[in-house]
């Protein structure tokens, strides 16, 4: 999975975001991608910053909407 993220002034560095092997889908989980997110987006968001997630299912993990 790939993750960035920009604003009109700042832009985030193109992010990989490894598959977890042990897990049951082999897929990327909440743990990982939250790790990205406490490091990269106090980087780049202002006060009154705005940041738009799109629709998939790990964007509505529980740990991640409690981070939000």
């Amino acid at each position: 999975m790939f993750w960035a993220a920009f604003s009109f002034k700042i832009r985030s560095d193109l992010i990989i975001i490894e598959r977890d092997q042990n897990t049951k889908r082999r897929d990327v989980i909440a743990k990982v991608y939250l790790e990205v997110l406490a490091k990269y987006l106090p980087t780049i968001l202002e006060y009154d910053s705005i940041f738009i997630q799109d629709n998939i299912s790990i964007y509505k993990a529980y740990k991640i909407t409690k981070f939000f």
